[in-house]
């Protein structure tokens, strides 16, 4: 689990992702512009600041700028929200971390974040990502259920709907823990599935 500022000016949209971030297990800090952020940053210490560009008071390359000329703050790593071309550029000369499309998808959204935070700090330590886990049975009640606490506990988790989506997720998703029902619903055998999901997980 990690602690995440998230920047953004419009309410609707800085709620729905710290809404997607809770969920997934982070905590979530919220500012609506950079100077309020700053002002977060000032007594906290996030893992993670995810911002948006265009936001009244200080916008997100004057923030960055902020956050990058400070000892005691350029070493938390930074998605920028929106950026393209020529800002993106821009950014990347800062030294910012990663950018994301808005509004993203869920999925694409946590795996950004857990992409970034599994890259080496700045003293070379790995930072610590929270584990992931593929769910595939058919009772969907008990999946969601499973998911709903593992969720809770600050872990990733994708449920996969059918066995032959099982391979698609472990390409995709690189699970680090696999739960499946011992009975498949197209009626092949287990074995034959694990020994998909070994092959494929080497590549």
């Amino acid at each position: 689990m990690a602690t995440i500022l998230v920047v953004e000016d419009e309410i609707g949209e800085r709620q729905m992702l710290a809404l997607n971030l809770e969920t997934a297990g982070h905590s979530v800090l919220q500012a609506s512009e950079g100077c309020e952020a700053l002002q977060i940053l000032e007594h906290t210490n996030p893992d993670l600041i995810l911002t948006d560009v265009l936001m009244p008071q200080m916008d997100g390359f004057a923030f960055c700028k902020s956050l990058k000329e400070n000892p005691q703050t350029r070493h938390i790593p930074v998605i920028i929200l929106t950026a393209r071309g020529k800002m993106e550029d821009a950014f990347a000369a800062l030294g910012v971390d990663g950018f994301l499309e808005k509004p993203s998808e869920s999925t694409i959204l946590l795996s950004t974040i857990n992409t970034v935070l599994s890259q080496p700090k700045k003293d070379g330590q790995p930072r610590q990502s929270p584990q992931k886990f593929l769910i595939f049975g058919t009772y969907p009640e008990v999946c969601e259920s499973m998911t709903s606490l593992l969720q809770s506990r600050g872990f990733l988790v994708q449920t996969a709907a059918t066995a032959s989506d099982i391979l698609v997720h472990v390409v995709n998703f690189h699970p680090d823990i696999i739960i499946l029902e011992v009975q498949l619903e197209d009626g092949r055998p287990l074995q034959d599935v694990i020994k998909a999901i070994r092959l494929f997980a080497r590549h």
